[in-house]
């Protein structure tokens, strides 16, 4: 039935869920001076990671009746971020 617990030794042994991401950060920027007065200031920044899940659920472990013949699922994402930022200054004293 739905409304049953799951068997622990059932979901340790022999049901499989596995996820594996891996990620890479990063970022630099430069100040770049026109003139005593101005300056301008770049930024860049990177994001990029992937995950790849995988799941297996043995036949007749799932309690909901939608996978009571197993369930196999394998998924793989993928993200990547670019930021960009420039920013000019001027320097006034009045």
């Amino acid at each position: 039935m739905e409304n049953d617990v799951d068997n622990p030794y059932w979901i340790i042994n022999e049901d499989k869920l596995t996820s594996k991401t891996n990620r890479f950060t990063g970022g630099i920027n430069g100040n770049f001076k026109i003139a005593n007065w101005w300056d301008i200031t770049g930024r860049v920044g990177y994001d990029q990671y992937s995950t790849n899940d995988y799941t297996y659920i043995a036949p007749g472990s799932a309690l909901s009746l939608t996978y009571q013949k197993g369930r196999l699922s394998k998924d793989l994402y993928d993200y990547t971020y670019i930021t960009t930022t420039v920013m000019s200054n001027f320097i006034n004293v009045f």
